[in-house]
């Protein structure tokens, strides 16, 4: 008779240290969530937390990922020694058997019941075959009344979970929910600034590129080639140096007019039409090369070379852009970027502006009747 009383006081005390310990983690959970940290580290810290709390064997994740339409292991976020077979590590959510999965029906399961009389679902049959588990509980995580994935623990004894366990787990996958929710809208309000700064940059761009085709309008040819040069800069900033120059028909050479960034004794070079220039000038877009064989490519003799090098403070092209300039009677010369630097190169962004102002340009010395 004094027996009872004193086991039934040490159940409600384990009880009360069991419910004090459950708390102290969700808070702990919930905490980190409305911190500054990763997805992933939060991730990674509650399913650590709460398998030391329910004394799991093993634990883990999977996401729902909508781009690529499948169900999917977070293999990076896990407690245990445990590894998903590559056949089981994907889900199409097309699958019969995803239609049987919580994340799926939003309804958690508790599953290797000394007792159990349920059919296991498929799914889950293959994972406890898999990672050799015998019982587990699988709870959802939901958001919008929309399954986004789960959390899992799984132990190698029979009967290990209880619906204690359960309720613990689903609190902390609310959470969880929530904060996958709010990194989604994060994302995609990031991606609506990023995708607006982007459209009020191109109609930047395209104003900036209408006024300088209307200022060089009235311009004589040269002039508008050294307006060209002067304003090209301003819309390709990863260029290091560049010349426009103008084809001289009786020598078959191109002689720069106008250039940025080398030595004086630039204006005494000329850069014969060689079959890589002849190439340049049969094509319709800029060509980019990456990749140049100096001076081969360029056409240039040993000393023409040299004067070359001397006027780049002996820098060799790492990358270069060379754009035609034409009127619709025939190729008249070149606009041409350099880059000295191995960790840089022209992007396709770069290319299309440079294409877009030697247009305004093309279009002006045809009306000038170049």
């Amino acid at each position: 008779n004094q027996t009872a009383p004193l086991i039934e006081n040490l159940y409600l005390l384990i009880q009360s240290k069991l419910r004090t310990q459950r708390a102290e983690v969700l808070r702990r959970i919930s905490s980190l969530a409305s911190s500054n940290a990763t997805l992933d580290e939060i991730f990674g810290f509650s399913i650590n937390e709460l398998s030391l709390l329910l004394h799991a064997e093993m634990g883990g994740i999977i996401l729902v990922d909508n781009d690529r339409s499948t169900f999917r292991w977070k293999s990076d976020v896990k407690f245990g020694n445990w590894e998903i077979k590559k056949l089981g590590e994907k889900l199409s959510l097309d699958s019969p058997d995803f239609l049987e999965t919580v994340t799926h029906t939003k309804e958690p399961l508790l599953i290797g019941k000394f007792d159990e009389t349920k059919l296991i679902p498929n799914y889950y049959q293959n994972l406890m075959d898999m990672i050799q588990f015998n019982s587990a509980i699988f709870v959802p995580m939901i958001v919008k009344n929309q399954g986004i994935g789960e959390i899992w623990f799984g132990s190698s004894s029979l009967s290990f979970f209880d619906l204690g366990d359960i309720q613990v787990v689903l609190s902390a996958a609310n959470q969880l929910a929530y904060v996958v929710e709010q990194t989604n809208l994060s994302k995609l309000t990031l991606e609506a600034i990023n995708e607006k700064i982007e459209q009020e940059k191109l109609i930047d761009e395209l104003q900036k590129i209408n006024s300088f085709g209307q200022k060089i309008t009235s311009l004589q040819p040269e002039l508008i080639l050294k307006e060209l040069l002067d304003v090209i800069f301003e819309f390709v900033p990863m260029a290091e140096s560049g010349w426009v120059g103008l084809m001289e028909s009786t020598q078959q050479k191109i002689k720069p007019l106008y250039f940025q960034n080398y030595e004086n004794e630039f204006f005494s070079m000329n850069f014969p039409i060689s079959r890589f220039i002849q190439q340049i000038f049969a094509g319709q877009n800029p060509t980019y090369f990456q990749d140049l064989e100096f001076p081969m490519d360029y056409g240039l003799t040993e000393q023409e070379a040299i004067q070359y090098l001397n006027a780049t403070h002996h820098r060799l092209p790492m990358s270069s852009l060379f754009v035609q300039i034409s009127t619709s009677k025939r190729s008249i010369g070149l606009l041409v970027l350099e880059i000295y630097s191995d960790d840089k190169k022209f992007s396709p962004e770069d290319q299309s502006i440079t294409q877009s102002i030697v247009q305004q340009v093309n279009l002006a010395l045809e009306n000038a009747d170049l």
